[in-house]
């Protein structure tokens, strides 16, 4: 059971993506449409076309699906009771705040991006706070001095920046231009 990436899905849309960066304002315009869209909508073809509501009856039967059966299965779960309620809290915290520390000590960035040389990406809203900066810079730059990257990522909604750290190059990028962007790799 696959899901478009942003990139895909604003294609299967229609949207043509630009061919050079940066991009004007109607086409910035555009691409944070198509984004705001992935992200309320999500990615399964069968669910964006649906009504809110089936929408979501649709996504929890995709939850149950993998959860219960493909984890749940896969790592010998038997308390599924857990499981479960550990999947709530993870969804109820989509916009607040969670400690992944307090389930997994040594987790700070996010998954590796597919299809290429390994990346390491940590994502957030913005760095415009000064604690929410520091915090982001500091896991990223830990993992990079940890895994030999000389090169890392944090993705924002609107912010652009290129940082030189002791660990090698960070690049600050707004989410329209990671998932549409040359960064987001080849075009469709």
């Amino acid at each position: 059971m696959l899901h478009f990436s942003p990139r895909e899905a604003a294609w299967a849309d229609g949207l043509e993506l630009p061919g050079r960066w940066p991009v004007g304002g109607a086409a910035r315009s555009r691409l944070d449409a198509a984004l705001t869209d992935y992200l309320e909508v999500g990615g399964f073809p069968a669910a964006r076309s649906l009504h809110p509501y089936d929408r979501v009856q649709q996504l929890q039967e995709y939850v149950d699906l993998v959860v219960l059966r493909d984890v749940a299965e896969r790592h010998g779960v038997t308390n599924l009771q857990a499981l479960r309620a550990l999947v709530t809290a993870l969804f109820a915290a989509n916009a607040g705040g969670f400690s992944v520390s307090r389930l997994h000590g040594a987790l700070a960035v996010d998954d590796p991006v597919e299809g290429g040389p390994p990346q390491l990406v940590q994502v957030c809203w913005s760095l415009m706070e000064r604690g929410t900066r520091e915090r982001e810079l500091r896991a990223l730059t830990e993992a990079m001095a940890k895994t030999g990257c000389t090169e890392g990522t944090v993705v924002t909604l609107v912010d652009e920046e290129e940082l030189d750290t002791a660990e090698g190059r960070v690049r600050i990028l707004p989410a329209r231009r990671f998932f549409f962007g040359p960064e987001a790799g080849p075009r469709r």
